[in-house]
């Protein structure tokens, strides 16, 4: 099964807690506690002989020293009165011994809690447990009392005040019984509960992991105990939907209970029958290994029947089922049937129907089992769903609807618009109306899904591991791409928006459909630190409480949905405090947002509407038009498969369809990138004419005109950009690899021998040297450049800094070596390839043997020095080798140096989040490791890698940041290109970025960037425009066309992008 399945809904066995259990600390433990109280002097007067002999009766009777589940009989309560009595006549009520039956009495009401009055004096006791533990001083006996309290607030709504008294057991349990592997299981075990009910499973994560540690440190007794341990950890982990993660646990469940068969009696097999059911679907060939085991070893005891065996039974059938085997699966159900009827509530039936609807030729004989369970259960919308998909395997498509928008009603009620099992079912009637032709009824289901999904998106705590982005982040992005092209479809049809409605809803959905995995990586650890220094800690704080509270809430509304109808009035009044608590979230983000803007565009990136974009008060100047390119979804097919293009205006705004298949455009993507980006064979041009040209590299100038005609060649689109200068260009997946001033504007003279000739080069109509292009990570990113309180802030004058050539050994290298006249930029495709298959990083830490392993960028501190003498920059600045850190460049940030810096470059290697085997959450640059990681001390402060999250920490000045890396600006489907790192730059005061596409000619790159450096001062700070200036000159420089390496070759000139949103 994979994630995006567990995302659809399909079904997880309900997680069940054993919190009762942790109420009450082993007798062994307690029991000395309690009898060495009685030894303290009595608050009235100590119990005479005959009295003592009345305790002993009383607690022999009443069971005080078992274990609370084998003495918790209703019959019992009568002598646990009494003995209570006794106690507080003698000792006092308050008196440290009469913790024992107190005790002895909560026992009781752990089993036997049935009305109000049973729950109040329930608390009451704990509530005296708690006050004679504090005010006595008695450690142990709060331990227990704060447990107890602690497992009574979970099984209320909302956890969160469970965790103090769990966090203090806990505490006090490492104090008092640290060489107890049972009580210190279960007490962190309590506080991973506590943590998970509200909705905190990130947090919860380690205490599961101690909890594993603890108990295989103790006596092995019953094995099983390790299988729930193990279940509880990866129950959690597919809750922070890390399914792979989860999968170790539950394979290492499956290696116990396969252990266990063998020696297993006939209660020992049922364990291992109920255990495994709980996970059977990570792996239904193994699990239906294990059952056939089990009901070989069961059907050869004495007296075996079906009757006896019928949960093996069962699960050999739902393994079928998952396998695709339904022949089989129908019969182990029908099996289960004749033995034990047709189930609770006729369950074992209706599972039979949902098997028998899987196909058409048996889907019949399902209809009667739904319809009759429907008249029993018509709210079930479980059932309801069930019977739809059922009439749908039978064609019955307008039976089909009235049920499913039931069912989605019944679900909306009982769990809330966002939940999953409610998106679920929207989805499944969405699709359905979308393949029926009905797209117009199609889209306000689609647009549920979407904004149920972003929601939970937008509420991912600071901690959470980065396989829950990245997974949630995917989902949104295909529920997103999923719309936009349904507003395509729809757009100017009758009963559908117009095309202008549907063109606007399109572009805000087109912003969401390749969401930032590293923006939200960024997240609130830069947030925090960005409200704090902007003197809006409080504004921030207010929002978090909501966030969290609502988060808390929501889990407390799916947690009643679970328990049924038993729970409909607890789950209604939860409901009812829902909106009280959304308005306190929208009312704390709307105040978020209003005093720091920069802080929530990270937290929370909303689309940007058209309206705000064009228009004479829009975004955009007179000259200027914004595209906005979506790449499509090729691994989906047909219609999914192509993008679309948005081009805005002041004027107004177009949208057509990308006249390319998807897989085609990112193959010629691709294709031209590798063309431009070789480090040695790419730009090579003739010596002279007629020189055979068949073995060299081939820029494809003719594909980059198809590729432009493509993009930009629909007739609307085009009318819109002919008379805009200046092209702020916003691409998503495969198109942050497009270098985009190297596509042909015009049909390319010459032919395919002019590829290579210099002349036919330069009277190439090339888009960059006709344009000012500016690449953008987002729409957003311009507004809040535009629109945000630093908006007005000039280009800063000042000095240079210049980090580069790390040791990323963190030993120091021999001198680099000078300038060559050779392209530089590109560690060997074979090392490339090897790094990228291992992991760089182990919990947000680098691996110093990994950052070891990548190749040194020779030429890196020549480029420095290079720069620092063009501007007559002193050597303090300059931060080379062993000083290439991220400790001293966060230095440079706190004393100011880096905020007077006009300039600062980076000269190093760029890392792509997504990238050494997913172990890099978020782009990086790589610096040299500090001296503790080195040692074997994990520093992430210091470990070479400078994080998108740790730049948007740093100070800039509106300096020009330059990205001089191994291909910084390239991106990937899935992956975020330069859009992270560029957008904390911003964020973290840069005016604006300038990042390296492909390697560099030295001798070019130098003449280059010292042309757009200085254009840059005399352009009021638009490198964009410096930029096409510096380009052109270069360009139009014949020095290298003797040589065969004409600067009029793209490569030569087209090897930054301009991230200038000004």
């Amino acid at each position: 099964m994979t994630l995006r399945q567990l995302l659809l809904g399909l079904a997880l066995l309900p997680i069940c807690s054993t919190t009762a259990n942790a109420q009450f600390y082993p007798r062994e433990a307690m029991a000395p506690v309690e009898l060495s109280a009685q030894k303290l002097p009595a608050d009235r007067t100590a119990p005479t002989p005959e009295q003592r002999a009345q305790i002993e009766a009383l607690e022999t009777q009443a069971g005080v020293n078992r274990p609370c589940n084998a003495a918790s009989m209703k019959d019992l309560l009568p002598a646990r009165r009494a003995l209570l009595a006794l106690y507080k006549n003698t000792y006092g009520p308050a008196h440290p011994a009469t913790a024992r039956p107190l005790y002895s009495l909560l026992c009781h009401f752990a089993y036997n809690t049935k009305t109000d009055a049973d729950r109040a004096e329930r608390k009451q006791i704990i509530a005296r447990l708690v006050a004679i533990g504090r005010d006595r001083k008695q450690p142990q006996i709060l331990a227990a009392a704060l447990s107890a309290r602690a497992s009574v607030a979970l099984e209320q709504p909302g956890a969160v005040d469970a965790i103090d008294d769990a966090k203090e057991a806990l505490a006090l349990s490492r104090q008092l019984f640290a060489s107890n592997p049972k009580i210190m299981a279960d007490a962190t075990g309590l506080l991973a509960w506590a943590y998970e009910g509200a909705a905190r499973p990130v947090e919860a994560e380690p205490l599961r992991e101690e909890a594993i540690t603890w108990l295989r440190s103790g006596p092995q007794s019953d094995p099983f105990v390790l299988v729930e341990a193990y279940g509880w950890l990866a129950d959690n982990l597919i809750r922070q939907m890390r399914s792979a993660d989860a999968k170790v646990w539950y394979d290492r469940e499956f290696d116990v209970l396969e252990a266990a068969v063998p020696g297993a009696d006939v209660n020992g097999l049922e364990r291992i029958s109920l255990y495994g059911q709980r996970f059977g679907w990570i792996n239904p060939d193994r699990a239906e290994a294990l059952f056939r085991k089990v009901l070989a070893q069961q059907e050869r005891q004495p007296g075996s029947t079906d009757s006896k065996n019928w949960m093996t039974l069962w699960n050999l059938g739902k393994t079928a089922r998952l396998r695709g085997a339904i022949d089989a699966a129908i019969a182990y159900q029908r099996r289960v049937i004749a033995a034990i009827g047709p189930g609770p509530d006729g369950d074992f039936v209706n599972k039979l129907a949902q098997m028998l609807s899987q196909r058409k030729e048996t889907a019949a004989g399902a209809s009667p089992i739904f319809s009759k369970a429907l008249s029993a259960h018509p709210d079930d919308p479980a059932i309801i769903e069930d019977y739809a998909n059922n009439l749908w395997t039978l064609g019955k498509f307008e039976e089909v609807l009235p049920l499913r928008r039931r069912s989605i009603e019944i679900a909306n009620a009982r769990f809330g618009p966002a939940h999953r099992e409610t998106l679920r079912l929207t989805q499944n009637l969405a699709v359905a109306l979308w393949m029926n032709q009905r797209p117009a009824e199609a889209l306000p289901y689609y647009e549920a899904v979407l904004a149920g999904y972003r929601s939970e998106f937008s509420a991912i705590p600071e901690a959470a591991n980065a396989a829950y982005r990245q997974e949630l982040s995917g989902f949104v992005s295909t529920k997103a791409s999923e719309l936009l092209k349904l507003y395509w479809a729809v757009r100017g049809k009758a009963e559908s928006p117009s095309d202008a409605a549907a063109r606007a809803k399109g572009f805000a959905a087109a912003q969401l459909a390749h969401p930032s995995v590293s923006a939200a990586a960024i997240g609130e650890t830069a947030a925090r630190v960005l409200a704090e220094r902007s003197g809006k800690a409080a504004a921030f704080a207010r929002w978090v409480k909501a966030r969290d509270a609502v988060m808390s809430l929501d889990k407390s509304i799916s947690d009643a949905a679970q328990r049924g109808t038993a729970a409909d009035a607890e789950r209604t009044a939860l409901l009812a405090r829902r909106p009280a608590v959304s308005a306190e979230l929208e009312a704390a983000g709307a105040a978020l947002r209003s005093e720091l803007p920069q802080v929530f565009a990270m937290l929370r990136p909303e689309p940007v509407p058209l309206g705000e974009v064009t228009g004479r008060s829009g975004l955009l100047h007179p000259d200027e038009a914004l595209v906005l390119l979506y790449p499509g979804m090729p691994k989906y097919g047909a219609q999914m498969s192509r993008g679309l293009v948005f081009a805005v205006t002041r004027e107004g705004s177009a949208w057509s369809e990308i006249a390319l298949d998807g897989i085609d455009l990112a193959t010629m993507v691709s294709d031209l990138h590798s063309q431009l980006g070789h480090p040695r064979n790419s730009g090579i041009t003739i010596l002279e004419p007629g020189e055979n040209t068949s073995g060299l590299l081939r820029y494809d100038r003719a594909a980059a005109h198809r590729l432009y005609r493509a993009l930009f060649g629909d007739p609307a689109v085009a009318a819109l950009l002919a008379g805009k200068r200046r092209w702020t260009l916003v691409p998503e997946g495969p198109l942050l690899s497009l270098n985009f001033a190297a596509l042909v504007a015009a049909p390319p003279p010459g032919g395919p021998n002019g590829d290579f000739d210099p002349g036919a080069l330069r009277a190439t109509r090339w888009l960059g040297l006709d344009k000012v292009l500016a690449v953008m990570p987002s729409v957003d990113a311009v507004r809040l450049a535009r629109k945000g309180p630093a908006a007005a802030a000039a280009a800063a004058a000042g000095g240079f800094f210049g980090m580069g050539d790390p040791a990323f050994r963190g030993v120091s290298d021999p001198p680099g070596q000078p300038l060559p006249g050779t392209r530089r930029g590109l560690p060997d495709a074979a090392t490339s390839a090897q790094l990228a298959r291992q992991p760089l990083s182990h919990s947000g830490v680098a691996d110093p043997a990994m950052l070891a392993k990548l190749p040194r960028l020779d030429f890196s501190a020549a480029e420095v020095t290079a720069v620092a003498s063009e501007l007559h920059a002193p050597a303090d600045r300059l931060r080379l080798q062993l000083a290439a850190t991220q400790r001293a460049l966060e230095q440079s940030s706190a004393d100011g140096t880096l905020g007077k810096s006009g300039l600062v470059l980076f000269s190093t290697h760029a890392l792509i989040s997504g990238s050494f085997e997913g172990s890099l959450a978020e782009p990086a640059l790589a610096l040299t490791p500090g001296p503790a990681l080195l040692k074997g001390i994990a520093d992430p402060h210091d470990d070479g890698l400078l994080t998108a999250s740790e730049v948007a920490q740093l100070q800039f000045n509106s300096a020009l940041v330059i990205l001089s890396a191994c291909n910084t600006a390239s991106g990937a489907e899935g992956g975020d290109g330069f859009s992270g790192l560029t957008r904390a730059f911003l964020l973290a005061g840069a005016r604006s970025v300038l990042a390296t596409y492909s390697p560099v000619v030295d001798e070019v790159g130098a003449q280059l960037t010292t042309a757009a450096i200085a254009g840059y001062a005399t352009r009021h700070g638009d490198i964009a425009e410096a930029l096409r200036a510096a380009m052109r000159t270069v360009a139009a420089d014949p020095a290298l066309d003797e040589r065969g390496e004409s600067m009029a070759h793209p490569a030569a000139w087209a090897v930054y992008v301009a991230v200038d949103p000004n």
